[in-house]
């Protein structure tokens, strides 16, 4: 059997074990005990396992627009191809009973900062032209999932659900079409399950939200309201390696009863592992954070690259959100979707 004798490898080495089999302890337990510590998934649990329910699939093309909206059909998908008053909104009739679907998956393209994805639905209680509505969290082209059971009005029965791209506030100004149209291509209703939990977790941490005004002095990175907040996560993962850790240097006691340099050799692999357990711990959420980063910085480019200062004036949201606070603040500015294109730039451009 090869024996590490470097005391730097060696400690790596014993850290990404007790990192490892801490992560597989820890997330099994989270997803043995999941519906104990969210008892808001437990009735989608109990009816999945008292009458298995399929996801309930609906193509793009089985949708039709809202208003005037030019769309076309692509294969089983449909493409919105220009927005009308700030929004391209899909809605199709379904007559359905949600309490067997708390997540929602949804396939589109066309995404991107300037533009929000919003859910709509309509119960069989509400008047025709009613919605409950809800923001889902994206990172760009692709499938996503999305927790549909934090919201108390994702409840009865649902005649009407809807999807499509919208400015960010009601203000908008920008154009939301970039260098590709929105393209819905399925909307999927799925029943409860651990790999769907899964999957709504990775899409929560990976959602690109971008910076806003609040960004120097506050930046969530993740969603409100996720399941699990991943620094919650990987500080428990941090205790639970810590702590196996420690009964390895327990059960290993016998080892500190030989030679001195033995004994200096230990504390010294493991000191060295807990410091390589705090790097690999703080590596991960990490890499989240700096994935936002260059997804901050690419759509910076886009917006802002060999441009004109009047052409990135122009594309500055948070110019036009200046804007909109000076209005709101009786300052006398001119109308918003004029500003943003006429008025002189700030000196930051």
């Amino acid at each position: 059997m090869l024996k590490i004798k470097n005391s730097e490898i060696k400690s790596i080495t014993v850290a990404f074990l007790c990192l490892s089999i801490g992560a597989f302890l820890l997330f099994s337990f989270y997803l043995v005990f999941f519906l104990k510590l969210y008892p808001q998934f437990q009735s989608f649990a109990d009816r999945q396992a008292s009458k298995p329910v399929s996801p309930l699939v609906m193509k793009g093309r089985s949708f039709v627009p809202i208003g005037l909206v030019p769309t076309e059909f692509v294969g089983d998908g449909h493409r919105v191809n220009v927005y009308v008053d700030n929004q391209a909104m899909l809605v199709s009739p379904q007559y359905v009973d949600v309490a067997d679907f708390p997540f929602v998956r949804f396939d589109v393209e066309g995404v991107h900062r300037d533009m929000a994805v919003k859910l709509i639905w309509r119960r069989l209680d509400m008047p025709t032209g009613d919605y409950h509505e809800a923001f889902l969290h994206t990172s760009g082209d692709g499938v996503h999932w999305h927790n549909m059971a934090k919201y108390p009005e994702w409840s009865g029965t649902l005649v009407e659900i809807g999807i499509g791209g919208v400015g960010r506030s009601q203000d908008e100004r920008f154009v939301l079409m970039r260098d590709k149209p929105f393209l819905l291509r399925t909307v999927e209703l799925m029943p409860f399950s651990r790999m769907g939990v899964v999957k709504t977790i990775w899409d929560e941490w990976t959602y690109f939200e971008g910076w806003s005004h609040t960004s120097v002095n506050f930046h969530a990175a993740t969603p409100r309201s996720p399941i699990i907040s991943p620094n919650i996560f990987f500080l428990s993962l941090f205790g639970s390696s810590v702590l196996l850790l420690s009964i390895s240097a327990i059960s290993t006691a016998t080892l500190f009863q030989k030679s001195n340099a033995h004994q200096v050799f230990t504390k010294i692999l493991l000191r060295e592992a807990l410091l390589a357990l705090f790097f690999f711990t703080w590596l991960f959420p990490a890499t989240l954070h700096f994935n936002f980063l260059h997804q901050q910085a690419r759509d910076t480019s886009i917006l802002f690259y060999a441009k004109s200062i009047p052409e990135r004036a122009a594309n500055s949201r948070l110019r036009c959100s200046l804007t909109e606070q000076a209005r709101h603040r009786k300052t006398p500015v001119r109308k918003a979707n004029n500003f943003c294109q006429t008025e002189e730039p700030l000196p930051y451009f």
